[in-house]
């Protein structure tokens, strides 16, 4: 959110009253080497968001529920595009990921299977994990089988489930 280019398209998108554009905040407060807030503050974002004309909802990220009410929510929004901050946390139930900034810019360099049975054994509790997978087709698969086993969703980079297998 810290780049120009975002606030021009925010801008562009109210000026137009696109109605039909329903934009999603990964809003996790990491980034790069610290927290959002340590390197530049951008809140308060809702009301920023607000005040560039955009119909706001916040949500906790990690539940599908609340999500899919959002979505529902945003489509009878008229005149104005719509913008979802989705509260997450980077790395959510695995232990060593889990709210560490590390992991916003590197690959996990273990063992996928220590990994995946970290995960494997809390993703009943967990409704959504966060994880940037990059271009790994390794880890793909591996998020693919285990998580489709347990019905859970995964958001990514290049990897987006909606909680259902595909």
């Amino acid at each position: 959110m810290q780049e120009g280019s975002n606030w021009e398209a925010l801008m562009f998108a109210a000026h137009h009253q696109l109605d039909n554009l329903i934009a999603i905040i990964d809003y996790n407060n990491l980034q790069s080497l610290t927290s959002v807030d340590k390197t530049l503050s951008i809140q308060p974002l809702n009301e920023k968001l607000k005040s560039f004309g955009w119909h706001v909802i916040e949500v906790s990220g990690h539940n599908h529920d609340a999500l899919n009410r959002c979505f529902k929510d945003a489509v009878l929004v008229k005149n104005k595009p719509t913008v979802i901050i989705a509260k997450t946390t980077k790395g959510k139930v695995v232990s060593f990921m889990e709210n560490k900034v590390e992991w916003h810019y590197k690959s996990p360099g273990i063992n996928p299977n220590v990994f995946m049975h970290e995960l494997s054994h809390k993703s009943k509790a967990a409704s959504a994990f966060i994880v940037d997978v990059g271009n790994h087709q390794m880890w793909a698969e591996l998020f693919q089988k285990t998580l489709c086993s347990h019905s859970m969703g995964i958001f990514g980079t290049g990897f987006s489930r909606s909680g259902k297998c595909i």
